[in-house]
C-alpha cells in the first residue's frame, strides 16, 4: 500500500472510532450510523478520480451556522457545556474531511479526535469502550507515524535535513511488511507503556466533564408498605439489579438462593408494612468492616463469603444473604431495624460493590433479645380470616413443632396451587382469601402473603419478606446475574430454640421452552457479561486503595528477588573460595602435573583456533564483493565536488546522474558509463576489465574537458546552489 492513501486510511479511521465511541457513549445509535456514513463517504470522495471538495464559502457558513446551534445544544438538549462543546467540535471536525486538508488541518483533527475520546471514556464505563480505545489506539499511532514521514519525505519535517524531494517522490512511497512490523512493535511497546501508567500513576477524576446523573433503575418493594402487585409487575423486567458471586465461585446447589431485602410484619388487606421504623446504627471499624451483632450472636456455622455487585438503583436496602453477620467495603456505618433489614446512609443511585460474611444455617442458638421482642405482632389476623385458619389447622394437623408446621404448609401450598402471573381483580375482597379458595393460581406475594397469615392462624410468628430468587448463574463468571424478574416474595417464621427460619411457599415457574439457536446466544451474552465484570472491576473500578496494594505486591516482590540474588551470590562466592582453596591444595602437590596438562590444553585450544580461522577465511573467499566504490566513480564524485556539483546524500547514484543530464554541455554518455560502472561493481560484484577501464578513464577526460568551458563554469555556480539546497 502507498503511503499517501495508508495515511488517509488510518486517519480515517481514528475520525470515525472516536466520533462513534462518543455517540455511542450517549447512547445514540442512530447517531453512530450517521457519522460512519459522513467519514466513508468523506475518504470515497478524498481518493476519487476527481476530489470534489466543499466550497470554502459553505464550509465557512457551515461552521458559523453550528456556533448557535452548539450554544443551544448545550443548553437544552445535552445539558452540558462540556458535551455541547464536544458536539460543535466534532461538527468542525467532519466539515474538515470534506475539505482541502494542509499538514495543520491533519494535526487539528488528530487533536479534536484525542479530545473526543476523553469525552467519551468519561461518559461511559461500557466493555465497548475498551474496543474502541485500541482500535484508536493502532490507527492513532499509525496515523501519527505516516505524517511525520510524510512530512519528512517532502523536506519539511526536521528529518528531511534540509533536503528538497522531488514532488513525485513522495505519491511514489510504499509501505513493506518491514516498516509495518516495526510500526506495529512501537505500537505495542507504546501500548504497554501506556498500562504501566495506568496501574502506577495515582488515579484522578474528572468530575466535571460528568453529565448529571439521571435517576436510577426503580426497583419497588422496599419501602415501608408495598402492595401485592409491585413484584408481579417488575417480574415483567429483565433490567439487571446486581450481580452475586458465592463462595468459591461455584453455583449453590442445594442451598438457598434468597437475597433478603426487606421484611414486613403487619398485613394491611391489601399488602404489608412495616410498623416499626426505628432503626439502630451500627459503626464499622477503620477497614470499613461492620458487625452486625443481633445476627452474629446467634450465628456458629462457618462463615462464607458472598460478593455483591449492586447497579444504580433507588433503595438504600442492603441486599445480604442468610444469615450474614458483617459486611465489609460498603460504608463506615450501616442501620439496622428489629426487622433485621441494612440499610446504608446514601441510596445506591451510583451502584456499589461489598463483600457479607453470612453463615449457612443458625445452628440451634438462642436469639437474641433484640429478634424476640414484640412477637405479637407477628400474630396478627385481618379480619375475616375464619376459613384461611381452619385450613391452616387442617394442613397442620399431626405437627407439633413450629418448623414443622412450616414445612408442611410450604409443601401445601407449593403442590396444590400454580404459579401465575395472570393478575386478577379482587373486586373488594381480600386478595390472599381470593387466592387460596378462588383463583388457585397466582404469584409469590400470594404464595408468600397465604402461609405468613396461615402460620399466624395456627400461632406461629411469621412475616413478609422480600428480595431476590437466585438468578442466571454464569458459568464464565462464576456469578449469579439477578434481574428485576428475579424479584420474589417469601416468608420467614420464628421458632424459639432457633430463631427466624426462611420458606419459600411458591413453585418453580414453568420453563419458557427456549432452546436450540436461543440457548447459544444465550452462552454468548452470559461471557460478554463476564467480560464486563471482568472490565468493570480492573478498569473502571480500579482505585487508588488497589493501587497502593499492587505496588506494595511488586515492591515485595523486588524485594525478595534481591535477597535471592544477594544470597545466591553470596554462595557462589564460597563456593568459589572453596573451589580456590581446593585447587591451592591440588596444585601444591601435583604443581608438574598440572603444569604439563595446562600447556597440553592450550596447545590443543590453539590448533584448533587456527583451524577453524583457515576454514573461514576459505569459506568468505569465494563471497568476496568487490570494492564498494570503483576508484573511477570515486575520481567522478572528487571532479563534480571540485566544480561545486557535489553528490546530495539523499540522493541515489542514478538520481544523481539525472540531475547532472540537466546541463547539455556535460557528455551524458560519460556520465551513463561512469554510472553503470558503479553499479555494476557494487550491486553486482562484476570485476572491472582492462578495456572497461580505459573507457571510464575517457569518459573522465571528457568530463574534464566539458567542465573547463565558459559555460559549464557559470552554471557550475549555479548548480552548486542547487545541490547544497
Amino acid at each position: 500500500m502507498k503511503l499517501e492513501r495508508a495515511f488517509h486510511l488510518t486517519t480515517y479511521l481514528t475520525v470515525a472510532t472516536t466520533l462513534s465511541t462518543l455517540a455511542l457513549a450517549e447512547g445514540s445509535a442512530p447517531l453512530t450510523v450517521a457519522i460512519l456514513v459522513l467519514v466513508g463517504c468523506a475518504w470515497l470522495q478524498e481518493h476519487a478520480g476527481r476530489p470534489r471538495y466543499l466550497p470554502a464559502w459553505l464550509a465557512t457558513a457551515l461552521s458559523l451556522l453550528s456556533l448557535p446551534l452548539g450554544v443551544l445544544d448545550a443548553q437544552l438538549w445535552s445539558g452540558s457545556y462540556v458535551l455541547g462543546a464536544a458536539h460543535l467540535l466534532a461538527v468542525i471536525q467532519l466539515i474538515k474531511l470534506f475539505q482541502p486538508k494542509a499538514d495543520r488541518d491533519y494535526l487539528q483533527i488528530a487533536f479534536l479526535s484525542l479530545l473526543h475520546l476523553i469525552v467519551a471514556s468519561v461518559l461511559t464505563t461500557a466493555l465497548s469502550f475498551s474496543i474502541a480505545f485500541l482500535i484508536y489506539f493502532f490507527t492513532a499511532t499509525w496515523s501519527l507515524m505516516l505524517f511525520h514521514i510524510r512530512r519528512a519525505s517532502r523536506g519539511e519535517g526536521p528529518a528531511a535535513d534540509g533536503a528538497a524531494a522531488s514532488p513525485t517522490s513522495v505519491a511514489a512511497l510504499r509501505i513493506d511488511g518491514r516498516f509495518a512490523a516495526s510500526v506495529s512493535c512501537i505500537t505495542l511497546l507504546t501500548l504497554l507503556l501506556t498500562m504501566s501508567i495506568f496501574l502506577f500513576v495515582p488515579r484522578v477524576t474528572m468530575g466535571f466533564l460528568h453529565k448529571q446523573a439521571g435517576m436510577p433503575e426503580a426497583v419497588v418493594g422496599f419501602t415501608e408498605e408495598v402492595s401485592l402487585t409491585e413484584i408481579g409487575r417488575i417480574k415483567l423486567s429483565r433490567a439487571q439489579v446486581m450481580r452475586v458471586e458465592p463462595p468459591g465461585s461455584r453455583p449453590l446447589y442445594g442451598k438457598q438462593q434468597l437475597w433478603r431485602g426487606k421484611a414486613f410484619d403487619r398485613y394491611t388487606g391489601a399488602g404489608w408494612a412495616a410498623t416499626e421504623s426505628r432503626r439502630a446504627w451500627v459503626r464499622g471499624d477503620d477497614a470499613g468492616l461492620v458487625r452486625l451483632p443481633a445476627i452474629a450472636a446467634v450465628a456458629r456455622q462457618p462463615a462464607e463469603e458472598f460478593r455483591f455487585h449492586v447497579r444504580e438503583i433507588n433503595t438504600n436496602v442492603v441486599f445480604t444473604a442468610y444469615y450474614t453477620t458483617q459486611i465489609a467495603g460498603l460504608s463506615r456505618a450501616l442501620a439496622l431495624d428489629r426487622y433485621g433489614t441494612v440499610y446504608t446512609g446514601l441510596m445506591h443511585y451510583l451502584g456499589t460493590s461489598y463483600v457479607a460474611t453470612a453463615r449457612t444455617s443458625l445452628g440451634g442458638a438462642p436469639p437474641p433479645a433484640m429478634l424476640r421482642a414484640n412477637l405479637a405482632t407477628y400474630l396478627e389476623l385481618p379480619p375475616g380470616s375464619e376459613r384461611l385458619g381452619e385450613l391452616a389447622r387442617r394442613v397442620t394437623a399431626g405437627a407439633a413443632r413450629p418448623l414443622e408446621q412450616a414445612l408442611l404448609l410450604e409443601r401445601y401450598l407449593r403442590r396444590a396451587y400454580a404459579y401465575s402471573l395472570d393478575l386478577k381483580p379482587a373486586l373488594g375482597r381480600d386478595p390472599v382469601n381470593a387466592f387460596l379458595f378462588d383463583w388457585q393460581a397466582g404469584h409469590c406475594e400470594l404464595f408468600a402473603s397465604a402461609m405468613a397469615l396461615m402460620a399466624r392462624a395456627v400461632g406461629i410468628p411469621a412475616r413478609y419478606v422480600t428480595g431476590f430468587s437466585g438468578g442466571e448463574w454464569n458459568e464464565f463468571g462464576g456469578y449469579y446475574l439477578v434481574r428485576q424478574l428475579d424479584a420474589h416474595a417469601w416468608v420467614e417464621v420464628h421458632d424459639p430454640a432457633v430463631g427466624w427460619v426462611p420458606f419459600d411457599p411458591t413453585p418453580a415457574a414453568p420453563p419458557d421452552g427456549a432452546g436450540g439457536i436461543l440457548a447459544r446466544l444465550g452462552i454468548l451474552q452470559r461471557y460478554l457479561d463476564s467480560l464486563r465484570v471482568r472490565w468493570n472491576a480492573y478498569v473502571i473500578d480500579y482505585s487508588l486503595h488497589q493501587q497502593l496494594k499492587l505496588t506494595r505486591l511488586v515492591r515485595g516482590l523486588l524485594s525478595a528477588l534481591s535477597r535471592h540474588l544477594v544470597d545466591a551470590a553470596a554462595s557462589l562466592t564460597e563456593a568459589g573460595r572453596w573451589a580456590w582453596r581446593a585447587a591451592g591444595s591440588l596444585a601444591r602437590r601435583n604443581l608438574p602435573a598440572l603444569l604439563g596438562i595446562s600447556l597440553a590444553l592450550l596447545g590443543a585450544a590453539g590448533l584448533v583456533w587456527f583451524a577453524a580461522l583457515g576454514l573461514a577465511r576459505r569459506r568468505r573467499a569465494p563471497s568476496r564483493p568487490a570494492a564498494a566504490i570503483p576508484l573511477s566513480y570515486a575520481s567522478f564524485l572528487k571532479l563534480m565536488e571540485r566544480h561545486r556539483r557535489a553528490k546530495p546524500a539523499h540522493l541515489t547514484p542514478a538520481e544523481f546522474a539525472a540531475a547532472l543530464l540537466e546541463d547539455r554541455r556535460l557528455p551524458a554518455s560519460a556520465i551513463d558509463l561512469l554510472t553503470l560502472g558503479y553499479y555494476a561493481a557494487r550491486f553486482g560484484h562484476t570485476p572491472t576489465t582492462p578495456g572497461q577501464e580505459s573507457a571510464e578513464a575517457a569518459a573522465l577526460a571528457a568530463l574534464r574537458a566539458a567542465l573547463r568551458g565558459p559555460d559549464t563554469a557559470s552554471r557550475g555556480a549555479a548548480a552548486s546552489v542547487c545541490f547544497s539546497n
